[in-house]
């Protein structure tokens, strides 16, 4: 491997270690949050208190926490359990897969009037949210989540969302039971109503444009690709594709639109394949895109060993996408890291695809760990200001957008720069292909004049060399061939009658061969044997004809050895111009008169 070559494949893997360890230094801490912050157990439940001098827009939900390991325990069980009270207020531990988070918390209305409220979420992926009173016997009073059916969801919205309602003075506690989600941490919001609304509008708008965005760019790369080489496209909508199905899952369109819920573990297992798919068709079309296979034949090596990686990685991400998502994530970070490095050494290369290539690159690289910043950021903000947090986290999410929306906008800006020297490059091929068509057209004209002239020649030759080859044999064979044609003449005329008698029988009767036979006649007649015995036969029947030998044109045929008498009028009618009735009827007439 050449000194160019080395150089940035250790920067790369140097980036990508450093992003490893924050990654991990990241996902520590949120994972850690909650016991950093200390526990104890709880007497009474945590109260959030509405009153005149609060803003009652957004706060954060406090509450008490229990995690369910089992996930098979009930409102009624709950009597006797020891909650523990986190002076976090805002982030309690995620259950994992098969266990549940029961959240016990207070609400009190100080304000004159009846008041609504929505419980909701900094997290997008929750399999069931359940809110219950604090009541054995009491039944949900709402249900949320990607697992829950159509008819058993109190709103139809992108995000999980609860209502509950207070008199005016009402103090009332309540359980939120809280199954099967992707984040490490649950970060629960009560809001107004319009703030709710808001909050869904703003993310099922921002998810819409995202989505017809990416759809666009499928049609408008399958209308580019037409003019380019069909891999790229299979590799490109790959991606496209992988994306905007991932996008319709972990948005929650899917659940959105359908009646029945869905399994929430099969959904994220489907998330992260996706998402690897999505890898897998960005760097197989980055790779053919700047031409690597062949001008770089180190770095397919290199993407070879990332892909194996991302596909270990994948599997592992699928069996459990909660342990394994990390890993995951950081092998698609590296990909394109190494993605971005080859790009701008492509650039030093000349190749005009590279340089939108590498602004993609950077724009999912860069936008992404932008994305991060604000989750990074919120661990430190004051817990009670939620509006701030909640903004934070919004931003993170349109920085994730922006990323793709990036990428996509730079890679169809390389797509086009691709097809433009596709183009190119056959607009060139068809100008070689028709002058080099036109200069066959001339080669082949001049060779036909020449074959035409030389022909010319050639039959002109053969024209004097017959001529004279006749000349010398008409003045030294005349009598010979005039007794010869003679005797031929009388051989036909002596077996006029017999349909038989052809060319062997008169060439045997001359005491020759057949083809000696006709070049005499030819040479002499210029007629074939054939036509020399037709001949004769025919100028026997018209003088037959004319002295009324026979009374009919049929008796005529016969006598002159015409089996067909169809046939003999047809001969006739080219021999003389007329037809045998037409010569009886005329001899008839003269003898008559």
């Amino acid at each position: 491997m050449n000194s160019v070559m080395l150089r940035p494949i250790p920067v790369a893997i140097a980036v990508s270690l450093l992003v490893l360890i924050g990654f991990w230094a990241v996902e520590g801490k949120s994972e850690q949050s909650p016991p950093l912050c200390g526990q104890s157990i709880a007497e009474t439940p945590t109260a959030t208190v509405f009153d005149h001098n609060s803003v009652q827009e957004l706060l954060f939900l406090r509450a008490d926490f229990l995690l369910d390991t089992s996930g098979a325990e009930r409102p009624d069980d709950l009597d006797g359990k020891d909650f523990l009270k986190s002076p976090c207020l805002d982030r309690y531990p995620a259950p994992a897969p098969g266990a549940a988070l029961w959240l016990r918390f207070s609400i009190q209305n100080d304000t004159n009037t009846a008041r609504d409220w929505r419980i909701g979420f900094s997290e997008y992926l929750y399999g069931s949210t359940i809110l219950y009173r604090d009541d054995p016997q009491s039944e949900p009073l709402a249900a949320a989540g990607r697992s829950v059916p159509r008819q058993e969801r109190t709103f139809i919205s992108l995000r999980p969302q609860l209502p509950l309602s207070l008199a005016a003075g009402e103090k009332r506690t309540y359980y939120l039971r809280i199954a099967e989600t992707w984040d490490v941490a649950v970060t629960p919001y009560v809001m107004s109503p319009a703030t709710a609304y808001t909050q869904n509008e703003f993310a099922s708008l921002v998810s819409a444009l995202f989505l017809g965005f990416l759809a666009a760019t499928l049609v408008i790369s399958l209308v580019l690709f037409r003019h380019a080489d069909v891999t790229n496209y299979q590799f490109y909508s790959l991606y496209v594709i992988s994306m905007l199905v991932s996008s319709l899952l972990y948005d929650g369109w899917f659940h959105h639109l359908t009646e029945s819920g869905l399994d929430f573990v099969l959904m994220v297992r489907a998330i992260e394949a996706l998402f690897a798919l999505c890898a897998v068709g960005y760097v197989l079309f980055c790779q053919n895109i700047l031409t690597l296979t062949t001008d770089r034949p180190k770095w397919p090596r290199f993407f070879s060993l990332g892909l194996g990686a991302l596909t270990v990685s994948a599997v592992f991400a699928v069996l459990d996408p909660w342990i394994f998502d990390l890993p995951l994530t950081l092998v698609i970070l590296f990909l394109q890291l190494g993605v971005l490095v080859a790009a701008v050494m492509r650039i030093k290369d000349g190749i005009p695809e590279a340089k939108p290539v590498a602004a993609s690159a950077a724009s999912l690289f860069i936008l992404i760990t932008i994305g991060h910043i604000p989750y990074i950021l919120t661990f430190h903000l004051d817990t009670a200001d939620a509006s701030t947090k909640l903004a934070f986290e919004q931003m993170s999410e349109v920085a994730f957008y922006a990323a793709v929306l990036g990428e996509a906008i730079f890679m169809g800006i390389a797509i086009a720069v691709r097809v433009n020297s596709l183009q190119a490059q056959r607009l060139a091929a068809t100008a070689e292909a028709n002058a080099l068509k036109h200069e066959a057209q001339a080669i082949r004209a001049t060779l036909d004049e020449a074959r035409r002239v030389s022909g010319s020649r050639i039959a002109a030759l053969e024209t004097r060399l017959i001529e004279t080859a006749n000349d010398t044999e008409k003045v030294s064979l005349a009598p010979a061939d005039s007794r010869f044609l003679d005797w031929a003449k009388e051989l036909v005329q002596a077996n006029i009658g017999d349909p038989a008698f052809g060319v062997r029988q008169l060439s045997a009767a001359l005491g020759t061969s057949e083809k000696t036979l006709g070049r005499r006649l030819k040479q002499s007649l210029g007629l074939t044997p054939v036509a020399f015995i037709r001949q004769e036969r025919l100028n026997r029947a018209r003088d037959m004809l004319l002295i009324r030998q026979f009374n009919t044109v049929a008796e005529t045929a016969h006598a002159v050895g015409f089996s067909s008498t169809g046939h003999f009028a047809k001969l006739y009618r080219e021999a003389f111009g007329e037809t045998p009735n037409a010569t009886l009827r005329a001899a008839i007439r003269d003898h008559q008169d």
